[in-house]
């Protein structure tokens, strides 16, 4: 089975601001099993806690994204990672392969630091 390659995401994630997380990305459109209607998501991670939360979706064209956590991690450290998942099925010719709807992409690790 053909896997959606992964979100190209451009640099460290953005924690600047309080109970928010956002990460700017490419849209690596011409990575093998790419599409232009792929959603992007991120992962924050509070080891502290044990707790993700995981964002909505943003297209693969928006150039960043960006999730809400909880007011409390603020000072706490978060572990951000990214992945794609695929909306519709699709034969992709780089791959030779058919890829299903919903099939996400091996996640990203996209880096660290402290909420503000």
């Amino acid at each position: 089975m053909a896997t959606p390659r992964k979100k190209n995401f451009s640099s460290s994630p953005n924690i600047s601001e309080e109970a928010e997380v956002s990460v700017p990305f490419d849209d690596n459109i011409q990575a093998p099993g790419a599409a232009a209607d792929d959603n992007v998501f991120i992962v924050v991670f509070q080891p502290d806690v044990m707790t993700a939360i995981v964002s909505k979706a943003s297209s693969r064209s928006a150039g960043s994204i960006s999730v809400t956590v909880p007011e409390r991690w603020s000072g706490m450290e978060v572990h951000v990672y990214g992945f794609c998942v695929n909306n519709d099925d699709r034969w992709d010719e780089q791959l030779k392969a058919t890829i299903p709807a919903g099939e996400a992409s091996p996640s990203t690790y996209i880096g660290y630091g402290n909420i503000s």
